[in-house]
């Protein structure tokens, strides 16, 4: 540290999600000082290899463990089954408002003649405050879909 304290020193005083970080990785951390030249340098990029040989034979020759890949793989899951909840009550709420509008009509058989254009105007502006969040959770659902595919083939 350019102030005189050491890494030791500023990690004791870091803020706590720096310290959990660290915790994460098992303590380990490396300090580079960006203002190093030549030799300084050159050791410190011989450091950040060696800590990473390290950790890939602590990982049997894997950048990943396999709990690391299962936790990414069930928050992955859980947000998957997020947006197809929600957009299944988007659906539910779509279809609740066909329906009513639906026993209305049928309810009214003057309506039936009368007043189908409007209902039918009332129908739409019911439902098309919804198209772009279906549309939005479709194209998550997509994107989370093709990325789990990407993921899973070799």
């Amino acid at each position: 540290m350019h102030d005189g304290s050491s890494i030791e020193e500023y990690i004791k005083t870091a803020p706590e999600s720096l310290k959990q970080l660290i915790n994460n990785c098992n303590g380990r951390y490396l300090a580079f000082d960006n203002r190093a030249r030549g030799t300084e340098r050159d050791k410190q990029v011989k450091n950040l290899l060696a800590m990473i040989d390290e950790i890939l034979i602590a990982n049997d020759g894997n950048w990943y463990t396999i709990s690391m890949y299962e936790e990414a793989e069930r928050v992955m899951n859980l947000r998957e089954e997020e947006i197809k909840k929600q957009r299944e009550k988007e659906l539910d709420m779509r279809d609740e408002v066909i329906k009513k509008l639906q026993e209305e009509i049928n309810n009214r058989p003057s309506l039936r003649d009368e007043a189908r254009p409007t209902i039918m105007l009332e129908v739409f502006k019911s439902v098309m405050p919804h198209v772009p969040a279906l549309l939005d959770s479709v194209t998550r659902i997509a994107l989370i879909c093709s990325g789990k595919q990407k993921q899973e083939s070799p």
